[in-house]
């Protein structure tokens, strides 16, 4: 009794004890049983929209009310997943989503937009809101300022050891979820550009095309160098609940529901062990249930004890192993079905000597914005014997076996005395599939058709607003000395110089030239920020307070609230990674940021909704050339392939199946790797199309180039500006500068 008692209370030796929350994914129903009926304390889950797993099977508005009310009944907790990027044109249906949820006592939401955290608070206040793990929170300063924001708990960067954990939650009295089972991306906090810059399918919007699982060539040796083994965390459960974790996430929403029961069951078992007598130990058993679930052929415990190295790489196998031949018979006779049907509603209405009208109505998979469509049938008549019935014009229209499309919901208004042959009312149901198939369709060629009108509406313009010119800056961004000492000198006064924070500490003479000189200059913060950088800060500190740069630049979150926490009193400047995708997270930022980067994965139509729905009283800043960072990984290239050299090489390279080579930047001060674009991104032929949408600053991110390169590329923009600022257009070729090829990114084409 004492023993149950206690199971439920959480009263151990006569107090009151709070216990690690264990968190369960589910991708869909059957998933979220099963992780009730194993012991999970509360569920993460996503709806058909807005979530960072847009492939799992995911949950309609009616079943998530199902799911909340009877996971309340149990005691069990539900958050909603709201962690993807929503663009402009999708924010209007965010609040619609989430209110009845909120109505039914939705337990929290995790969220990584800016702008969604904002829409959502202003709308819902009494929810709780966690700030997900692809907000990259690295240390105190930035989950100090989401506590600030109101934000109840953060799920930080997985790259965190346990000490770096225990020193947020000793400095900042916020709640933390940390993942301790399940797959792990290669870059920090799964923020990659790889999958969308390459193929279209943005990890940020929950479709991963998985390009880290691919081989690789790096150092004479090809293997598996961005694959890293799952995350196993059984063993260390003691010290997880030790470092002051709040919540236990277990990852897979895109798994099946046996992976779902068997982790949960397992891990439930030793939290209660731990709790009960204090003691730990775990079976064989146990173990074996979690190798074979959907894992890897190895596994690990993440970074939470170590660093970085080859030891934590699949670097031969990255795919999983398979399952005993008995249970993939049951997930075969189980839940290897055909594709669920397209639900659609179909309406008619049927008047005398009119022709039938019909609508058909479908969510559009990429918006999930309503459709509806109007189809005109054969007229009908006046009934000389016997008039037509709702209910058979009804029975007609839900018969749609052999196609891929369910009618969910049928309506028929028909008139008295209304006569109509059911082979006419067969030939609108065709017709309305068929409207459905030419709608794909049409869109497909309306997106292309939409690409090459704004090149033939780009070639038509011919004059430019009258400020154009005015109170325009470009930014050149510099990582070395050489590209420095190229571009120093001759910097024109409507031009800021940013270099790279390592830079200006391992080159003090460059301190010494800046002072004095009339450039405008800016510093960049290190891309990432951990708790072994505060000596780093100190003399970052030091070289902002004695040489004033005008604007300073941040990549995270942590760096931004670092900037701020030392009283800084110029302009603070965000780089592209901290997401402006929508007006609401604009909005949010201009509070605090003098300027924010437009978001790489954006096309020209979504940058030019973005910049109609601001005002610019913030200023919009477009990148314009670059190498696009892929990934940042506190992995390490070299270390996975041999031996670290301590920056004696700064640049790797990692080749791919296509020949591609990306170069590898390997930051030793910070310990971590950036994977390039093998081609630098430029829109130098589409500048006049961002002019036009209002932008007037511009940065160049220079990277790879040596102090020529560097030269040649600010010069040639610097003509294409002057050109522009006249009214005329570029005469550059397309796909180079500076005689280099290039890309557009995903400036054409955008990204699911």
């Amino acid at each position: 009794m004492r023993q149950l008692f206690y199971l439920i209370t959480g009263e151990r030796n006569g107090t009151m004890e709070k216990r690690v929350e264990l968190l369960a994914p589910c991708g869909g129903y059957e998933s979220f049983l099963a992780a009730v009926n194993a012991g999970a304390d509360a569920v993460y889950l996503g709806g058909k929209a807005f979530g960072a797993r847009a492939y799992a099977e995911n949950f309609s508005e009616e079943e998530l009310i199902t799911v909340i009310r009877q996971a309340h009944l149990f005691g069990v907790k539900v958050y909603l997943t709201v962690n993807t990027q929503l663009k402009q044109r999708e924010l209007c249906d965010l609040c619609a989503c989430l209110s009845p949820l909120y109505g039914e006592g939705l337990d929290g939401v995790i969220v990584q937009d800016m702008g969604v955290l904002a829409c959502l608070k202003r709308n819902f206040p009494d929810l709780k809101f966690h700030a997900s793990t692809q907000m990259t929170i690295t240390g105190a300063y930035g989950a100090a300022f989401l506590r600030e924001l109101g934000c109840a708990r953060i799920v930080p960067a997985r790259e965190l050891s346990l000490s770096e954990i225990r020193e947020i939650k000793k400095e900042v009295p916020i709640e933390i979820e940390a993942f301790i089972h399940g797959a792990m991306c290669y870059c920090y906090s799964g923020q990659c550009l790889m999958s969308s810059m390459i193929g279209g399918r943005s990890g940020n919007r929950g479709r991963c095309a998985g390009p880290c699982r691919l081989p690789y060539r790096t150092a004479g040796r090809e293997g598996y160098f961005l694959s890293l083994k799952d995350m196993n965390t059984l063993e260390h459960i003691p010290e997880l609940i030790e470092a002051g974790i709040d919540s236990f996430k277990i990852e897979g929403r895109m798994k099946k529901p046996e992976y779902v029961a068997g982790v949960v069951s397992v891990y439930r078992k030793y939290i209660d062990r731990y709790y009960e007598d204090g003691g730990f130990r775990t079976e064989q058993r146990d173990r074996d249930i979690l190798s074979g679930l959907y894992l890897r052929s190895e596994t690990g415990n993440g970074y939470y004890t170590k660093s970085r190295g080859k030891d934590m790489l699949t670097l031969q196998k990255p795919g999983y192993d398979e399952a005993d031949p008995e249970l993939l018979r049951e997930l075969r006779e189980r839940y290897v079905r055909e594709l669920p049907k397209r639900k659609i509603r179909v309406s008619v209405e049927c008047r005398e000597n009119e022709p039938l009208c019909g609508k058909v109505c479908f969510a559009d998979r990429k918006s999930g914005e309503e459709v509806c469509l109007s189809v005109r049938g054969a007229m009908t008549e006046r009934a000389d014997r016997r008039a037509v019935s709702g209910e058979e014009i009804e029975r007609q229209l839900v018969k749609t076996g052999g196609t891929p499309f369910e009618v969910e919901k049928c309506s028929v208004d028909v008139s008295e005395n209304v006569f109509v042959p059911m082979s006419r009312v067969k030939e609108l149901r065709r017709e309305m599939l068929q409207k459905i198939y030419a709608y794909h369709g049409a869109r497909n060629a309306g997106e292309q058709e939409r690409e090459t009108g704004e090149e033939k509406q780009e070639a038509e313009r011919q004059t430019l607003p009258e400020d154009v010119g005015k109170n325009v800056s470009l930014t050149i961004l510099v990582q070395t000395k050489e590209q420095f000492e190229a571009l120093f000198p001759a910097m024109e006064k409507d031009e800021y110089l940013i270099l790279d924070a390592d830079l200006l500490l391992e080159e003090k003479e460059i301190q010494g030239k800046l002072r004095d000189s009339g450039v405008h200059w800016g510093i960049r913060c290190p891309v990432i920020l951990r708790e072994s950088d505060e000596g780093f800060l100190r003399d970052l500190q030091s070289i902002v307070e004695k040489g004033n740069p005008e604007i300073i630049y941040c990549a995270t979150v942590d760096a931004f609230a670092w900037v701020r926490s030392i009283s800084y009193r110029g302009q603070i400047a965000g780089e592209s990674s901290l997401y402006a995708w929508n007006s609401e997270a604009v909005c949010f930022w201009e509070a605090e940021l003098s300027r924010i980067s437009i978001p790489l994965e954006l096309d020209s139509r979504e940058i030019r909704e973005l910049c109609g729905a601001v005002d610019h009283a913030v200023c919009l800043e477009a990148p314009v050339y670059g190498r696009t960072a892929f990934m940042v990984s506190a992995n390490c290239i070299k270390l996975s392939a041999g031996a670290c050299d301590r920056d004696r090489k700064r640049y790797a390279e990692l080749t791919d199946r296509m020949g591609n080579v990306f170069p590898v930047y390997t930051n030793c001060s910070h310990c971590y790797n950036i994977i390039y674009n093998y081609l630098p991104y430029s829109c130098h032929d589409s500048l006049w199309m961002l002019f036009q949408d209002g932008i007037r600053a511009y940065r160049i991110e220079l990277t790879t180039e040596g102090g020529a390169e560097a030269k040649e590329v600010v010069q040639t923009f610097r003509k294409l500006f002057a050109s522009i600022w006249k009214g005329k257009k570029s005469g550059q070729e397309k796909g180079k500068i500076a005689g280099m090829e290039t890309t557009q990114g995903r400036f054409r084409r955008g990204v699911e």
